[in-house]
């Protein structure tokens, strides 16, 4: 039974970046019947592996997942109480948090994240081959794609990092299979995506290098390719704007004008009008510093967009008050995250954080962003004594004195 509700708990997950992925698609190319049909047939199939998921884990339920669902739910029923008018905004955000976010964050609570791994890393190989399909129709030009799409990115981004933390780890066929997934991704998404993905996967790159290489020094194994992969990072850092401004015009001379190569390369601070939203949100909370406005308050502040960051959207919701001691609870959390866990056995909860903090602070609200909710409940599971003890103590002997007495009792069957 443990291992059956284990396996009805990952699938919906997969599904759902699936489901991302093609809703995108289906953007980018309208008029296609057969995408809109094919993202039909995922909703649905999304929903029914997330039904079957609720029933495999009815007799698996414990007290933190229980107090998170009546938190959840108590907390949205005040709401209602207190805010009968609702925002106009409020049933998008309600209607994408009950229906896909809540459901999917208690399937990660019981999901096995190793399993998890596996299925999410060839998910990411099969999402960055679409990419490349979505690449090569664009430059034949059976395809034609205007402007830029914010969610062509984000709404993948966590099967890619799966991917990309675990490329070290392959050989082959496989390890080359996944080099080209990954670059299709990021290809398409420097052309016709935003900044926010890229970044995302720079910092996570810089914060992997740095954890494995403690790592490896810890068990005394050879740490120079981390040391040369943080060098390159290092120079790519340092040479930015430069090495965007080639990469720039060598995609203008094929025709290809990318407006996120053209930010990266001249003016990587720009904030593309989100500053209006900013200023109204921060005069609100400058005016009002104690009002709680309710969930999507601040969509009424800026004439119905969202605060396009974490910090202000909590605090404009919930008041000075209630919104700082908010904002403090996720940035202690976030870095528990980040320095108390033993990260090779919990990439799944710092993966999640990553894949979340950027889209929260520039681009996305926390009611719509699935992966923030997956990062609450895998922080929720996560056991951060035994986790920090792991992490901190060097146990190699151990596992090396551990696996010698598998072996003998394996040759002696």
């Amino acid at each position: 039974m443990v291992l059956r509700y284990k396996q009805f708990c990952v699938w919906p997950i997969a599904i759902y970046f699936f489901y991302s992925l093609f809703n995108t698609v289906e953007s980018i190319f309208t008029g296609f019947v057969a995408i809109h049909l094919l993202v039909v047939v995922i909703r649905i199939v999304l929903f029914v592996s997330m039904l079957l998921g609720f029933l495999s884990i009815i007799k698996a339920l414990d007290s933190k997942i229980c107090l998170y669902v009546l938190f959840i739910v108590l907390f949205l029923v005040i709401n209602f109480l207190l805010y009968p008018v609702l925002p106009d905004r409020f049933n998008e955000y309600m209607r994408v948090f009950v229906l896909i976010c809540f459901p999917l964050s208690i399937m990660v609570y019981f999901v096995d994240e190793e399993q998890l791994n596996k299925v999410l890393d060839v998910a990411g190989i099969i999402i960055g081959y679409v990419f490349l399909v979505i690449f090569l129709l664009y430059i034949l030009g059976i395809a034609r794609i205007d402007g830029y799409n914010t969610s062509i990115g984000y709404s993948v981004l966590l099967p890619e990092m799966i991917l990309l933390s675990n490329i070290k780890l392959k050989k082959g066929v496989l390890k080359i299979a996944s080099v080209i997934s990954l670059i299709s991704f990021m290809l398409v998404v420097v052309l016709f995506g935003s900044r926010g993905p890229i970044v995302t996967i720079i910092a996570y790159i810089v914060y992997d290098s740095i954890r494995s290489l403690k790592y490896e020094k810890r068990k005394n194994r050879k740490a120079l390719g981390w040391i040369a992969i943080l060098l390159a990072l290092i120079i790519v850092v340092v040479f930015f704007s430069s090495i965007m401004s080639f990469i720039l015009s060598v995609a203008d001379k094929f025709g290809m004008h990318s407006r996120t190569l053209r930010l990266f390369a001249n003016d990587f601070s720009h904030l593309s009008g989100r500053e209006n939203q900013y200023n109204l949100v921060i005069s609100a909370i400058k005016e009002h510093p104690l009002l709680i406005r309710g969930i999507a308050g601040d969509t009424v502040v800026t004439g119905g967009i969202y605060s396009h960051n974490l910090i202000l959207e909590l605090l404009c919701e919930f008041g000075v008050v209630f919104g700082l001691i908010a904002v403090l609870i996720i940035v202690i959390r976030a870095i528990r995250s980040l320095l108390f866990v033993d990260y090779h056995e919990k990439k799944f909860l710092v993966i999640t954080l990553f894949g979340s903090i950027v889209p929260l602070m520039f681009s996305s609200t926390l009611w719509m962003n699935c992966i923030f909710w997956m990062w609450i409940t895998c922080y929720i599971k996560t056991d951060f004594t035994r986790a920090s003890i792991n992490d901190y103590t060097d146990t190699s002997d151990n596992t090396e004195s551990l696996l010698e007495q598998v072996d003998q009792i394996e040759q002696g069957e």
